[in-house]
C-alpha cells in the first residue's frame, strides 16, 4: 500500500517563510464595580449622593467626557477621525499606520505581501518582533493613555474603586506560510480544500478545537467553501463564536486566520493576563493528501 502523503511532506523544503503574529485585538475597558444594577445604584446614590439613581446621570457624564476628549485632541493637535457608514476603516488609517511601521526602525529588510510578508532577510528577528506584542505591552499602552486622556471619572471616583480593567473582546491570530514557488502553493491549497469539506461537522469539531458538540450545544458549526471573483478559494471553519479562515494569498502563500470572539468559549477569562498561558494559536493546516 502506498504511503499517505501528509501535510509535512507537502511543506517540507518548499516553505520560504513561516510567520505568526497578532493580527487584531479589540479591547474592552470596564469598571468592575459597576457591572450590576445594585452596584450602579450604590455608585449614583451612595457615592455621588443623588437621591434618584437615574440613567440620565450617566448620559450627563458621557456628554462631559466626549467634550473633554474633543478639547484634548484640539489642544494637542491630535487628528479626530470620524468614519462614515460602510467606510473601509483600514484604508483610511493606512497612511497613519505606515508611519508607525516598526520594521523600518528595526532594520529588517522585507518584501510586502498585501497586509503581510512575502520574504524577509531575517525571519527569526521578524518573528521576535511580532512576539513582542503581548499582555504586558498592551497594559502599559492602555495605562499610559488612561493616565493622559480625560476620563469620565474623577480622582475621588477612582479612590472609591471606580477604575478600569482591560479585557480581550476579540482576538485574531494570523499565520502566513509563503511557498518558494506558486505551483506548490496551488497544489497545497487545492488538496487542503478537498480534505477539509467536513471539518465543521459536530463529530469533527473536537479534532480542531478540542471541544465536543452535543445536540443541545448552541452556536455555529459549519465549513463553508467560497470562491472569490479573482479565482481564489476561501475556507471558513466555524465553531460557536470562533472561526478559522484559510485562503490562498496572492498566489504564493497560505494564510490562516484564527478569530476568537468570545474567550469564554475556550474556558479562559477575557482578562489580558490570561493571554500568556492561554493564548489561542492559529490552527495548523489539516488533512492528509
Amino acid at each position: 500500500m502506498a504511503r499517505v502523503i501528509t501535510v509535512n511532506d507537502v511543506l517540507d523544503g518548499h516553505v520560504a517563510l513561516d510567520i505568526e503574529w497578532l493580527d487584531r485585538i479589540y479591547l474592552n475597558a470596564c469598571v468592575p464595580i459597576l457591572q450590576t444594577s445594585s452596584q450602579v445604584v450604590a455608585f449614583l446614590s451612595g457615592h455621588l449622593g443623588f437621591p434618584f439613581p437615574s440613567p440620565a446621570l450617566f448620559r450627563q457624564m458621557g456628554d462631559r467626557f466626549r467634550r473633554s476628549v474633543m478639547s484634548f485632541a484640539d489642544a494637542n493637535d491630535i487628528p479626530w477621525i470620524k468614519f462614515e457608514k460602510d467606510q473601509a476603516k483600514l484604508e483610511v488609517m493606512q497612511p497613519r499606520l505606515a508611519r508607525q511601521a516598526d520594521t523600518a526602525r528595526a532594520g529588517i529588510g522585507f518584501t510586502a505581501l498585501s497586509n503581510g510578508f512575502a520574504a524577509c532577510q531575517h525571519p527569526a528577528a521578524l518573528q521576535a518582533l511580532c512576539d513582542r506584542l503581548g499582555p504586558g505591552t498592551i497594559n502599559v499602552l492602555t495605562r499610559r493613555w488612561l493616565h493622559r486622556l480625560p476620563l469620565p471619572f474623577t480622582a475621588r471616583d477612582h479612590d472609591a474603586g471606580s477604575w478600569r480593567e482591560v479585557s480581550m473582546w476579540q482576538v485574531e491570530i494570523s499565520r502566513a506560510i509563503v511557498f518558494d514557488a506558486p505551483r506548490h502553493a496551488r497544489r497545497f491549497f487545492e488538496a487542503l480544500v478537498a480534505d477539509n469539506l467536513d471539518i465543521g461537522r459536530p463529530h469533527n469539531v473536537e479534532i480542531i478545537f478540542a471541544r465536543k458538540a452535543r445536540r443541545d450545544t448552541r452556536g455555529v458549526f459549519r465549513t463553508a467553501i467560497d470562491r472569490r471573483d479573482n479565482g481564489g478559494v476561501l475556507v471558513n471553519v466555524c465553531y460557536k463564536h470562533s472561526r478559522i479562515k484559510q485562503y490562498h494569498k496572492d498566489g504564493k502563500a497560505m494564510r490562516i486566520e484564527t478569530v476568537v470572539n468570545a474567550p469564554a468559549t475556550w474556558a479562559v477569562t477575557p482578562a489580558c493576563p490570561t493571554w500568556t498561558s492561554s493564548r489561542p494559536r492559529p490552527a495548523p493546516p489539516t488533512g492528509a493528501y
